[in-house]
């Protein structure tokens, strides 16, 4: 290996071999976001919008919930934590030299739509090998997909200095129990 996908390469590693590695595994019910996901589909021509998937509005869902649990929006440096009350998150765009993060610096001052327009204009300069440096580096917290390969849940490894990653899976079908019947609803997973 050698350039940018030797250098991803000692990053994880790195990663791997100084960081506690713990996973925890959970899901939610994404109905609801299932629901406003068809509901911005139906609409986004005659607003305007921009196409919002399902992992625009799960990554625009952790920056409301960073601003709630801020000790994960930090980074752990010289024995100490540094917590940040900007939400700059990056997340994971699988190209052809490799996995690249790009962040969305100041992440909690975009609507939706802004949102979801830099999140696509970073990850085409990511695959178009476009990007400024500038916009790779500063994330507090990343968020990385493997739901469109169909896995369910899988150990994302942890970018340093920050505290925190999560990752998205699968949409699945689970069985729930309503009113004495069983209904199947669908189940995002998350690690």
């Amino acid at each position: 290996m050698k350039g940018i996908r030797k250098i991803i390469a000692e990053k994880m590693l790195f990663s791997l071999q100084n960081s506690a590695q713990l996973t925890l595994h959970s899901s939610f019910q994404a109905k609801k976001l299932l629901e406003y996901r068809t509901q911005l589909k139906e609409s986004r021509e005659t607003l305007s919008y921009p196409d919002i998937n399902i992992n625009h509005l799960i990554m625009f869902g952790i920056i409301k919930a960073l601003k709630d649990y801020p000790l994960m929006n930090s980074h752990f440096q010289d024995g100490n934590i540094i917590q940040f009350s900007e939400i700059h998150l990056g997340f994971a765009v699988d190209t052809s030299e490799g996995l690249k993060v790009p962040v969305i610096h100041q992440a909690e001052e975009y609507t939706l739509v802004q949102f979801a327009q830099k999140v696509q204009k970073l990850s085409q300069q990511c695959l178009d090998r476009t990007i400024p440096p500038e916009e790779l580096e500063g994330g507090t917290f990343t968020v990385t997909n493997l739901g469109n390969l169909g896995i369910e849940y899988f150990t994302p490894i942890l970018n340093p200095p920050q505290t925190g990653i999560l990752g998205i899976g699968c949409t699945q079908l689970r069985p729930i129990m309503k009113s004495y019947s069983l209904e199947f609803s669908p189940f995002i997973t998350l690690s």
